[in-house]
């Protein structure tokens, strides 16, 4: 069953990539991307692990299974309603032709604004964590404080990246002068420094994404996929190498020895000895694949009941409710993994025990 489930989430892939090759714009859209970081997730990781002698250490075959065929249909689903709404958003570009234009000036100005302001909000949470030595002084951004204070703070890069993506935008419609492109090089070059020093893929990943859709959609290019396949290579190739020399990539003096090229490489595939007799864990195959297997055991599906105070109370900033009740009110868990579990809920129903700072992902939240 095993090798059935690596077939059809095989199967799946590459009728995906060939149901996109050769079409315009996929290289900047999100199929190509969730077909990389599934072929990544559910079939490297998966396939390095049995190869390895890890995989039985931490799954049963039933769990193997369901961790390749639940993302197989999810993928899949995914595909199926891109296209569908691919050709609705068609008829509706073809309907606002006729519409005015946006002024360009206007929605550089806009990103500036943006940009300046989520930067002075990342600042103040600096500042209020103890400054740049300490916030940046622990692996993974652990230095920083977000305990007490509100999201507009601690969630200030976001205004920096849509602010970022405005100012490149806007050079769709006019030249930017080079005085214009100083400002999107030092707010682009400050969110990739971020995410380095907090070894954060997500940071690493968004700017990414930010300068090259934007870009394209500045310079009103469509890159095909077989164009786009290099940039993707080469900013998964960076992301490992970050992730693998995480260790070593924040502002401290007792930092332990780095990691070699192969070892930083293999970070992300497998895990140490000492990790396997503990039973610990971050791969993300294996956390995907527990999350499921906890959510059966538990019958903890959660139905998106915890977003609900996110959408209606948790955008209220404190200093306008200073007794605004946490989340956690909400049967919302303290240490919550995911979708209604938690990292003590994995344990009790698998034996495995998850790294700090794991989490389900989509897959998983949708199922």
């Amino acid at each position: 069953m095993v090798i059935f489930a690596f077939l059809v989430m095989l199967v799946v892939l590459v009728a995906c990539l060939g149901s996109l090759w050769g079409r315009p714009s996929e290289g900047i859209g999100i199929p190509i991307v969730a077909i990389g970081v599934f072929a990544w997730i559910y079939l490297c990781q998966p396939a390095y692990m049995i190869w390895n002698g890890e995989l039985e250490s931490y799954l049963a075959d039933a769990m193997v299974v369901k961790g390749l065929l639940v993302p197989a249909a999810a993928l899949f689903f995914l595909m199926l309603g891109w296209r569908r709404g691919e050709r609705r958003v068609r008829k509706l570009l073809e309907r606002s032709t006729s519409e005015p234009g946006w002024n360009a000036g206007r929605l550089y100005r806009y990103g500036l604004t943006a940009a300046c302001a989520g930067t002075a909000l990342h600042l103040m949470w600096v500042l209020r964590s103890g400054g740049f030595a300490q916030a940046y002084g622990q692996m993974h951004g652990h230095g920083f404080e977000s305990e007490g204070f509100t999201a507009y703070i601690y969630m200030g890069m976001f205004w920096v990246q849509s602010g970022v993506a405005m100012m490149i935008i806007s050079g769709s419609r006019r030249r930017l002068m080079p005085a214009e492109q100083v400002p999107i090089a030092i707010f682009a070059g400050g969110l990739a420094l971020n995410g380095l020093l907090q070894g954060s893929r997500h940071d690493l990943f968004a700017i990414c994404a930010i300068v090259w859709v934007s870009w394209s959609l500045a310079k009103r290019s469509r890159p095909s996929i077989d164009r786009a396949a290099p940039v993707l290579a080469l900013a998964c190739l960076t992301a490992l190498l970050m992730v693998g020399y995480r260790s070593v990539l924040y502002l401290s003096s007792d930092k332990p020895e780095a990691p070699s090229w192969t070892e930083a490489v293999t970070a992300d595939i497998g895990n140490r000895d000492a990790s396997i007799r503990l039973g610990i864990t971050g791969v993300e195959f294996v956390v995907h694949s527990v999350a499921l297997e906890t959510v059966d055991k538990t019958g903890k599906y959660d139905f998106a009941f915890n977003w609900l105070p996110v959408y209606t109370v948790h955008w209220i900033p404190k200093i306008w409710w200073p007794n605004k009740p946490p989340l956690r009110l909400a049967e919302v868990p303290l240490a919550q993994l995911g979708p209604g579990i938690t990292l003590a809920d994995v344990q009790d129903a698998t034996a495995v025990q998850l790294a700090k700072g794991c989490a389900t992902g989509i897959v998983a939240e949708m199922y």
